[in-house]
């Protein structure tokens, strides 16, 4: 019984800390029709897990060319020094959405994570809607 006691009194201390998910930057842009120049969501101060969930949408409409639609890429490098790509594009000939599974990356310091959403031929009155979460893993520390 002692030596159970003894563990749990060395041990509590590790129990209290914990990991969680907290967002660090997000992204909301609805009925969008132009292009969106590289855009930094986060630059790490020390290499870290990084978590990121994206929605992108598109609503077709009238006077679209053929060959219109709009890209949307993510852009990092792991900490092996290798790129981090998320990359989605959608036409614009009919209303399409795409929820990319969530993605775990280990991100590079110092490098940053970016966002890019180009477009292709003449949109006209098609737009697109763009959702980006950006969670870090953390320590807290739980008080029981």
């Amino acid at each position: 019984m002692r030596k159970l006691l003894f563990l749990l009194v060395l041990f509590a201390p590790m129990l209290c800390l914990a990991q969680q998910w907290q967002v660090v930057n997000s992204v909301a842009l609805f009925s969008q029709n132009q292009a969106v120049q590289q855009t930094t969501l986060v630059t790490p101060s020390q290499s870290g897990l990084y978590r990121i969930s994206m929605y992108f949408s598109v609503s077709s409409g009238v006077d679209v060319s053929p060959e219109a639609y709009f890209d949307t890429t993510i852009t990092g490098q792991d900490v092996t020094g290798l790129p981090n790509v998320i990359d989605v594009g959608l036409s614009c000939k009919r209303t399409l959405f795409e929820s990319v599974p969530t993605q775990n990356v280990a991100l590079k310091a110092g490098v940053p994570l970016t966002y890019t959403v180009s477009t292709m031929g003449i949109p006209g009155s098609c737009t697109y809607n763009l959702g980006i979460v950006v969670e870090q893993l953390v320590q807290s520390n739980q008080s029981h």
